[in-house]
This record gives C-alpha cells, sequence and structure tokens, in this order.
C-alpha cells in the first residue's frame, strides 16, 4: 500500500462521504443511495422547489435507478454488458438489413433561449498544433471531434457501449492518440444514466478504440472522473476515481494503486515537475503528492474541514505555486451552495479565504439565494496570463480579477438583456491558449473577450436527451414533431428546422389529432402547457389538483380531438383541449401512475400501472376499475391494439431475464410472455404497426428490436442506430416512418420496409398454469421442474419426502407470466420417491419425483 497507514486511517475516520457522512464505507452503494432519498425527502417536504438546487437532477437520477435496479436496490453491473453481448448474439442470428436509421436532431442550437441548447458536455480536450480539431465529451452522447473549430461536429463512439463520457485526455507529442473516461461523473456516484466500462484509448483520432485496464472489476461500477496525461512524460497518466486515485507509468495499459480511499472528482497536476499533483477528496478535503503518489498527503492550513461537498481545483498556468480550491457547501443532501474560494501561494502549504459569497454557486444573477448545486456542476479556470483572474462555474459563470476577493457575474442562465447569457449548469471550464470554454448542459460556448458575449458552437452537436416525442399524424409526410427534452425543454420540428417552445425538462407532447396549430407539452409531475395557435401563445393546461410522476403519463386520444387522459394517483379525462379536467377514478394507488393506454377502438376500456406491480384496468367506462396483478414489477408501457380492446400490451423494465414484453388477450386476466429471444436490458417502450399489428417494435437499453409475429419472435432492427436508451417509439402512419427517442442521442427516424404478413392465430391464450413438465424423471442426480403461470404472482414450490417432510424449497417470491424451470440436485438425498409441490394464490399443482441413486 502506498499510501501512508496514518492517512489512511485517517480518510476512514473522517469518512470520504461526500453527501453521506453519517454512513457507513462499509454500507452497500443500494444503503447509501436509500439514506440519501430518506435525507433527501425529508429536506424537501415542506419547501417549495428551487432552481438550481439540485431537486431536478436527484429526482430523474431517482427514476432513471428505479427501473435498472434490483428489488433490494442493489444494481447488478454485468448485467448491461451481458444484455450487449447477448443483442450481438442475435444480431449474428437475425438482425435485419432493412433498418436505416439516420438522425432527425436536433442539429443545431436555438440561439438566445435558454432551452435551446443541444445537450450536456462533461470535458474537451484541444489539438496541441491544430487549432480547428478539438473534442468534446457528452453526458450520455459520447465523444464528439470537431475539425472546423467547432462549427460541425461528428461521433466516434456511437458502437461502445457506454455514450457517457467524464474526460478526455490528448497524447501531448501525438494527439492522434485518444483516451476518454467512459460514464458520468457529474451523476450520484453509480447511481447515474450513462455506464461506466472504464478507461478506452485510440491510436487513430478515434476511429477505432480498445479498452485499457484499471485494477478494479466490473462489480466496482467503477467512475473515472478525470484523465490526466503529463506534458513532460506522456507515459505518466493519473487516474482520478470514485474509489481512489491510480497511475500509469507506460501509455495506460498498467496501473498502479496509488490510494483506493475517497471519491476524488479533481486531480491537477504540476506541469513542471512530473511528480507532483494535487487532488480533491469530496467530502474531505485537498491532497499533495510530490513524489508520483508514492505518498500522499492532506493539507491543512487554512482550508476548512466541516461542511464540504465536492471541491474543484485549478492551477495557475504562469505561477505553479498558486493553486485555488473552490469549495462546496454540505447543508444537506444536493442543496450545496458556496462554502468558499481558497488560495494558495506556497504550493499548498498554507491557504487564505478568498471569499464566500456572494453564493457563486446560486442561480440567482447577483448570487443572493442559498444553497446550489455545486455537487452537479462545479468547475473554475484560472487565466493562463493573469494568476489573479479565476472564473466559477456552476450555474451560472463568475469571474474575479483580484484571486476571488470580489465576484463580477459573466454568463446567467437566463437572457435578461443586461448580463451575457449563456446556458446554465456548467461541467467544465477550460482555457485554450487564451480562449476560455465552457461544457454545460446547453453544449459547447466560448468567450468573446471583444464583445462580452458567449459564442454557442454545438452545431451538429447531436446529444439531446429526449424523455418524449409526439408526431402530428394528419401530415402526408413527416411535417411536425415534438421531443421533450432533459435540460432543453420541450423542442418544436416544423418542416426541418428545431425551435425551443418550453423550458425546464421536457416529458410527453403531442399533437391534436386533426389540428396542429394544437400541440401539448409537459414539464416534470405533469404541468401542461397547450398552444392553440401553433406556438404563438401557450397557456396552463389544468392538469386537475394531483401531482404525477416525475414523468407523467398524457394520452392524447387519436378519435376524439380535445380529448386527453393523464394519470396521477388517479385518472383524468379532458374534453375541452386540456382547459378542464374531470376525474375518472378513484385513488387507485399509493404510488404513482406510470404507464397509461386507451383502447383505440373502445373508449370505456382504459389500462394504467403503477410501480409496485398493479395493473388497473376499466372496461365499462369510468366509474367501473379494478386493480390486477400487473405482468411485471414496474411497467414502462402500455399499448393497445387497434381493433381489439381486449388484447394489450405491457412491456417491463429491470434486469431480469425473460420478463420482458407480454400480451394479454383478455383485458389484462392472464398474460402470454413473449420474451423469449430478447435479450436481458429493460424494454421502455412498444409500438404497434399501423397497418399489420401484429408486427411490434420495441425500444430497449441497447437499441430496437421488430417482431413480425405478435412477440412468437424478435430481431434486431437497430442498423445505423447507437448503441443508446431508447426511450419512445412512435409510427408517423402517412409517411410510414418509425421515430425513436433516444436518451443522449436525439431523435431518430427509419422508413419501415414491407413486410410479409405473417399467419398468427388469435386468441393466444397462455398455457394451463401449474407444473408442466419433470423431467428426467425417474432421475439420479438432478431433475428440471417447469412451471407455468399465467399471472404475475406469488410463487411457493417445495420438494417433501416421502413422510411428507420438507427437504427443499425451490422458489419462494413473485413471479412474472410464463415458463419457469426450477432444477431439484438429489445428490444430498437418498433414494426414493419425492413430491414437488406449487402453491399460489389460485392454484396447487403436484407431482411425483422418483429419485434413483
Amino acid at each position: 500500500m502506498k499510501l501512508h497507514q496514518y492517512i489512511t486511517t485517517l480518510i476512514l475516520l473522517l469518512g470520504c462521504t461526500w453527501l453521506l457522512a453519517a454512513e457507513q464505507e462499509e454500507a452497500t452503494e443500494a444503503q447509501k443511495f436509500r439514506g440519501l432519498q430518506a435525507e433527501f425527502n425529508a429536506f424537501w417536504q415542506d419547501r417549495e422547489y428551487e432552481k438550481g438546487k439540485g431537486f431536478k437532477q436527484f429526482r430523474r437520477l431517482e427514476r432513471f435507478t428505479s427501473l435498472r435496479e434490483q428489488s433490494d436496490g442493489s444494481f447488478d453491473p454485468y448485467a448491461i454488458q451481458q444484455a450487449l453481448d447477448e443483442r450481438n448474439n442475435l444480431a449474428a442470428r437475425s438482425e435485419r438489413d432493412d433498418a436505416d436509421w439516420t438522425p432527425l436532431g436536433p442539429f443545431h442550437p436555438y440561439q438566445g433561449s435558454y432551452v435551446g441548447g443541444m445537450g450536456r458536455v462533461n470535458c474537451f480536450a484541444f489539438h496541441p498544433t491544430n487549432d480547428s480539431i478539438w473534442y468534446a465529451g457528452a453526458a450520455m452522447g459520447g465523444l464528439w471531434k470537431t475539425i472546423d473549430n467547432g462549427y460541425s461536429w461528428f461521433p466516434l463512439t456511437d458502437h461502445l457501449l457506454s455514450l457517457g463520457i467524464s474526460s478526455v485526455a490528448l497524447h501531448p507529442e501525438d494527439p492522434e492518440v485518444i483516451y476518454i473516461a467512459t460514464g458520468d461523473k457529474d451523476g450520484f456516484r453509480r447511481r447515474i444514466s450513462s455506464y461506466s466500462i472504464g478507461v478506452w484509448r485510440s491510436t487513430n483520432g478515434g476511429e477505432s478504440w480498445g479498452q485499457l485496464g484499471l485494477p478494479f472489476d466490473l462489480e466496482e461500477q467503477q467512475i473515472v472522473s478525470k484523465l490526466v496525461i503529463h506534458p513532460l512524460n506522456p507515459d505518466r497518466i493519473y487516474a482520478s476515481t470514485l474509489d481512489g486515485i491510480f497511475l500509469s507509468l507506460d501509455g495506460g495499459t498498467t496501473w498502479d494503486t496509488i490510494t483506493t480511499s475517497g471519491e476524488w472528482y479533481d486531480l491537477e497536476i504540476d506541469p513542471e515537475d512530473e511528480l507532483v499533483f494535487y487532488a480533491a477528496s469530496a467530502g474531505v478535503g485537498v491532497y499533495k503528492s510530490e513524489d508520483g503518489g508514492e505518498t500522499l498527503f492532506q493539507l491543512y492550513n487554512g482550508l476548512p474541514q466541516t461542511n464540504i461537498s465536492r471541491i474543484d481545483l485549478a492551477l495557475a498556468p504562469s505561477d505553479n505555486q498558486v493553486v485555488y480550491a473552490l469549495v462546496a457547501s454540505n447543508n444537506a443532501p444536493f442543496y450545496t451552495g458556496f462554502r468558499g474560494l481558497y488560495r494558495s501561494e506556497d504550493g499548498g502549504a498554507s491557504w487564505d479565504l478568498q471569499s464566500s459569497s456572494p453564493n457563486i454557486l446560486g442561480w440567482q444573477n447577483d448570487g443572493s439565494d442559498a444553497g446550489g448545486q455545486g455537487w452537479f456542476a462545479l468547475t473554475c479556470a484560472v487565466d493562463p496570463l493573469d494568476a489573479n483572474t479565476i472564473y466559477v462555474g456552476s450555474v451560472n459563470v463568475w469571474k474575479s480579477t483580484d484571486a476571488g476577493v470580489n465576484w463580477e457575474i459573466k454568463g446567467f442562465w437566463y437572457d435578461d438583456g443586461n448580463i451575457p447569457y449563456i446556458h446554465a449548469d456548467h461541467h467544465i471550464l477550460q482555457f485554450r491558449d487564451n480562449t476560455l470554454y465552457s461544457g454545460n448542459d446547453g453544449g459547447v460556448y466560448y468567450w468573446n473577450e471583444s464583445d462580452q458575449s458567449w459564442i454557442d458552437r454545438s452545431n451538429m452537436l447531436v446529444i439531446s436527451q429526449i424523455y418524449r416525442l409526439g408526431s402530428y399524424q394528419g401530415s402526408p409526410d413527416l411535417q411536425l414533431l415534438l421531443n421533450g427534452n432533459q435540460d432543453n425543454g420541450s423542442k418544436l420540428f416544423d418542416q426541418g428546422l428545431w425551435q425551443p417552445v418550453r423550458g425546464g425538462d421536457g416529458f410527453e407532447c403531442g399533437f391534436d389529432p386533426v389540428n396542429p396549430d394544437i400541440m401539448y407539452v409537459t414539464v416534470y409531475y405533469g404541468n401542461m402547457t397547450v398552444t392553440y395557435d401553433g406556438g404563438e401563445t401557450w397557456y396552463g393546461g389544468n392538469g386537475g389538483s394531483d401531482e404525477g410522476a416525475w414523468l407523467t403519463p398524457y394520452v392524447i386520444d387519436q378519435n376524439h380531438p380535445g380529448r386527453l387522459y393523464k394519470g396521477t394517483r388517479r385518472v383524468y379525462r379532458s374534453d375541452d383541449y386540456a382547459d378542464n379536467w374531470s376525474e375518472i377514478s378513484n385513488v387507485l394507488t399509493s404510488d404513482f401512475i406510470h404507464a397509461l393506454a386507451v383502447s383505440p377502438s373502445d373508449e370505456n376500456v382504459l389500462y394504467a400501472a403503477d410501480w409496485n406491480g398493479n395493473l388497473f384496468r376499466t372496461i365499462e367506462g369510468p366509474s367501473h376499475w379494478e386493480t390486477l396483478e400487473a405482468p411485471s414489477e414496474k411497467i414502462t408501457y402500455l399499448a393497445v391494439h387497434p381493433d381489439d380492446p381486449s388484447q394489450v400490451y405491457a412491456t417491463a423494465g429491470l434486469f431480469i431475464p425473460d420478463e420482458k414484453v407480454f400480451c394479454s388477450y383478455d383485458y389484462g386476466e392472464t398474460w402470454v410472455n413473449l420474451s423469449t429471444g430478447i435479450f436481458n436490458a429493460p424494454v421502455n417502450t412498444i409500438a404497434l404497426h399501423h397497418e399489420d399489428p401484429d408486427i411490434l417494435y420495441i425500444g430497449t437499453d441497447i437499441g430496437v428490436l421488430v417482431s413480425p409475429d405478435a412477440g412468437e419472435t424478435w430481431e434486431i432492427f437497430s442498423a445505423g442506430l447507437p448503441n443508446v436508451i431508447v426511450t419512445e417509439l412512435e409510427i408517423h402512419g402517412n409517411s410510414n416512418t418509425l421515430l425513436a427517442a433516444t436518451f443522449g442521442r436525439g431523435s431518430w427516424q427509419t422508413v419501415l420496409p414491407d413486410y410479409t404478413p405473417v399467419k398468427v392465430d388469435k386468441p393466444h391464450p397462455a398455457p394451463e398454469p401449474g407444473i408442466t413438465a419433470v423431467y428426467p424423471n425417474p432421475f439420479n442426480a438432478e431433475t428440471r421442474i417447469e412451471i407455468q403461470l399465467d399471472r404475475r404472482q406469488a410463487l411457493d414450490v417445495r420438494v417433501y419426502n416421502l413422510q411428507g417432510v420438507e427437504v427443499e424449497v425451490l422458489a419462494k417470491g413473485r413471479y412474472a407470466p410464463g415458463r419457469h424451470s426450477l432444477n431439484f440436485n438429489g445428490s444430498r438425498h437418498a433414494s426414493g420417491i419425492y413430491f414437488v409441490r406449487a402453491i399460489t394464490g389460485s392454484w396447487t399443482s403436484e407431482e411425483k419425483l422418483f429419485l434413483i441413486r
């Protein structure tokens, strides 16, 4: 162990917990997250929502996590890699070559609008000799390259499993060699919407990539926050991570451990001495090494020891003894305002507090508010020519010319006509020569000193994180489309051009079925806005008194202009274009409704689902709701057959094998499992072909699949599509176009091919429930027991000997509809006759077993 024992002990005592000071280090990530949820909810229980305080970031993170964790809150880090392997194997056997996905954008930022951005950028790297070439890493959109100084961009990593990039570094002598750290450091540790697959390297300018090793396994779910190549020795690469600091002396091939304690969000090297570096440990403080990591010691003199969350560091390029530490407070979870800016003039030996106000991490343009989101957006940079000039980025950008004593706001998230506008939430401030660049939630900007303005350089940077989309079905071709975007509001695609129509995080959106001038868009918790004049004016759509889920489901009835449905804890309906709403159900769930569907052929038939395993239906109109067992715990999407109201499809989240897509032919009473052949990744959406509803399309966390036979078989339908999360699919019928919303790579389209009709027998009832097979039987070592379920329900399977004594429990818990295989190993038992008994709440099934030894 290269870290001094007393430092290790100190770190453990201080507890590098960053926002989780009460948690023990041995606590699991699930326990930490559960504890943080409780603390977060308690803090916000009696508070109004405040912009720029981390509220949105946590809620959307919470939603993403809940669809991908196990029932105990744990997360299987191997699941997505295994799903990709399964996907590739399936593609090798059955990938359709008639998919031809092409991006729809947004391609261009909308200048001057605070929601006109493209998406979140985490990092930059600049070519050392060619000013036209540089790189930008996106939170969910991969690594991008420009060869014309940011006027246009193209992607380099669409084929990688992870499209999140936390850091990018170029070899200073051979800039064709590029290193990237995958994942998203500005999520909450491992609870992020972009998986980390470690460090990768390209030796040909990003045309191809190979994975490099760090000394951790996938189950550690490592997040590499920063990669730094030393200019004096390019083989020396430092990597700060959320579980330690690592060093490579051979260009990234092998790595040595400096420390495995602490959550390290920033690491800065002394450019004049390859053995000296500084590192910031979240919740603890600032550290320094003077011998390349052989020893690492904490810097105390003048730095705070309490009320610390995250820290960002900056070294003055003009004076390597001047170091700044930007410290965010830790007063409450995700409410991390300005703790202070500290400066050292002697290489970290002593520090002075330069200022602790105004709150330059808040969202007000005068810094008068409290709190902030320093845990999520925290960055600073020193002018390369003047060690006293420093810039700080969080929600806004601030500048000090007197070493951080006084501050002037230089970039405001909203265009007020007085302060230079720049998109909110800054994740990287970085100088190239004398020009300052910002990577933020809108994309790429640089500071134009001559006219005191920020210039957007995000053109063709297609990295929007889209929750939902909706097209106008009345046009002969695709002319009108709405997107609901994270961080960048709702946007309208109008005959090839995109423009923002509402701010915040955009969610469900769509058009009236016959009048394209009537549009609906929503933000978090189902807050709706409607326009009746094509977007000239917008009005609040009164969505009823209840708030819904973070992403509240809406349905625009395509058969009844002006009619909409909304699901909160109950179901609402509007018959006057969202002006007035009426309750059409009582409270159905203590959770929220997360999926909602209306039968296109019978207005009296509606389905809804929560994330507690409940399905709600009415088949006789609004006053006759019933609660049934959903086919999976967390239903992500519902779709009803256009001609048969009894036939409803459901898709499922979570990484549970063979629990992906289901169909009911009897109004949700029983379910047929259609998951055979689908790799084990969450399925987020389903669309039925507009001419042949037996053709099904599903969107998963890694692409699109198609079934030409109502779910009997599945084929990959992702040609041209990046490895990206598909959040919604919709078919524009008149143009025969399948549309996809992705979480990190914008909207996509493909013209649907002509399919040869496949005869599908209907109805397609589930097999009779019970024990359906035992084989081999007799057996001498192990036998397999097949059990069929027709609905999701509690299942208890046990083996008894001839005297009725229980000898083994084979299953106990809730299981999805479909076939389940259980193994009974007889090697531990004597020869003889045994009985296997399966019990649910509605039936008992028993079979005799013959064990011969």
